[in-house]
This record gives structure tokens, C-alpha cells and sequence, in this order.
């Protein structure tokens, strides 16, 4: 059904049951409205505070301790070395057995580092053997 097809077929509904869609765009302007205030919360410093959260809750240490760790990585990734941004999309690596934390990750390494977790060796064993025969 195209979309003015979609509008008529709406406004006939809406026309034969005012009180129900009502309801429903009340509800719908106060969830849009509870959206945009944690948006706004998020973008106006609440960022932080909530990568705090974040960070206390999973690893054990404050915004300060993982602004430290990025600056001493000179804001880079500790494996590839690439650029990393000062947000909630740098991953903190740590050892899932022990939770010590490691260091800091872009998204990249450290979805490489969840897949070869098991036997590093072995992996880059098979991945130079492999390279090596194409």
C-alpha cells in the first residue's frame, strides 16, 4: 500500500474511533517527550555522567581513571594505534576471568580480541599459514 493509500486508510480509522487515537497520540507525545529529555540529558554533560555509570558498574573505575587511560594511550588505540574518540564508543578491554583492565580499544581490535580469546598462538598460527598459501 503506497503511503497516501496508508494516510486515508488512517484517517478513516481515526475518523470512526476518535477517543481510542487520543489515547493513543497522548501517549505517544508523552513517550516522544520522555525520548528527547534523555536525549538532551545525554548530549548536555549527562554524556558523562552516564559513561561514569557505565564504567563503574562494569569495570570497577570512575570517568577520571578512563580519561587517564586516554591520555596515556595519547587518545589511541592499544593495538592498531588508530585515532580513538573521547566517547562512549572507546571500548575498555579487560580479562573477562579476572577483570583486570587492560587498557582502551577501538571497536575493531576489540572484536578481534573477543575472537581469538581462546588460543592467540594457534589463531595467528593459522592466519599467517593461510595468508601465506593465497
Amino acid at each position: 500500500m503506497c503511503k497516501l493509500c496508508q494516510h486515508e486508510v488512517d484517517a478513516k480509522k481515526r475518523a470512526a474511533h476518535p477517543e481510542q487515537y487520543r489515547v493513543y497520540e497522548r501517549r505517544n507525545r508523552a513517550k516522544e517527550k520522555s525520548q528527547e529529555r534523555a536525549r538532551h540529558r545525554y548530549v548536555n554533560g549527562g554524556k558523562f555522567r552516564l559513561l561514569e555509570k557505565q564504567l563503574i558498574k562494569r569495570y570497577g573505575i570512575d570517568f577520571h581513571d578512563w580519561a587517564l587511560m586516554f591520555e596515556s594511550q595519547w587518545g589511541r588505540c592499544g593495538i592498531c594505534c588508530n585515532r580513538l574518540k573521547f566517547d562512549h564508543s572507546t571500548h575498555v578491554d579487560h580479562d573477562h576471568t579476572t577483570g583486570r583492565v587492560r587498557g582502551l580499544l577501538c571497536h575493531h581490535c576489540n572484536v578481534l580480541i573477543g575472537h581469538i580469546r581462546g588460543s592467540p598462538a594457534r589463531i595467528f598460527k593459522q592466519l599467517t599459514t593461510y595468508l601465506g598459501d593465497s
